[in-house]
Formats: C-alpha cells, structure tokens, sequence
C-alpha cells in the first residue's frame, strides 16, 4: 500500500520519485533502529512492555494515514512533461 499511494503524496509527478526516496529512507532507518530498541524494552523491562512501543506506533501511523494528502497526477501531462524534459536533454547534449 505504501508504495502505491507514495506517489501521489507528491504535488507533482516530478516529485513522485523524492517521495518514493524518502519512504525508502524512512523504511530503513525503522529497519536499522528497530531491532536495538526492542531489544533494549526486552532486557529492562520485559516482552510485554516491549509490545506496547509496537502498537502505540502502529495505531499512530494508521492514524496519520488518514490525513495523507495524495494529488491525482494526469498521467497524460506526465508523460507530456517527460517527453519535454527529455528533448531538451537531447537537446543540450548537441
């Protein structure tokens, strides 16, 4: 679902792939930080505290959901807009 919905999160389809990058970045910083902090809640305080960090960010990012802005991006203009891109590319590679 995320990587669908990314991007349309952004204003304008020359951002969608900043958007995606961000998400990527976002994924793997939880990928990296997860793990030390569980671990941590598991040796201190035991598993059931180390459950309730899970679920208070979980029911917080389905929260936010609900508020994410997507913008309906005209594949059309979009593609319009890579071609125009790409000419003027060619263009100064001449």
């Amino acid at each position: 679902m995320y990587w669908t919905l990314c991007p349309s999160t952004a204003k304008s389809p020359e951002y969608s792939g900043t958007a995606i990058g961000i998400l990527n970045v976002g994924l793997n910083i939880g990928t990296l930080l997860g793990p030390p902090v569980t671990g941590f809640f598991i040796e201190n305080y035991g598993w059931g505290v180390a459950t309730i960090p899970l679920a208070v960010a979980s029911v917080l990012g389905a929260i936010a959901f609900f508020f994410v802005k997507t913008h309906d991006h005209d594949s059309d203009k979009a593609t319009a807009r890579a071609a125009e891109i790409d000419s003027d590319l060619t263009q100064a590679a001449v």
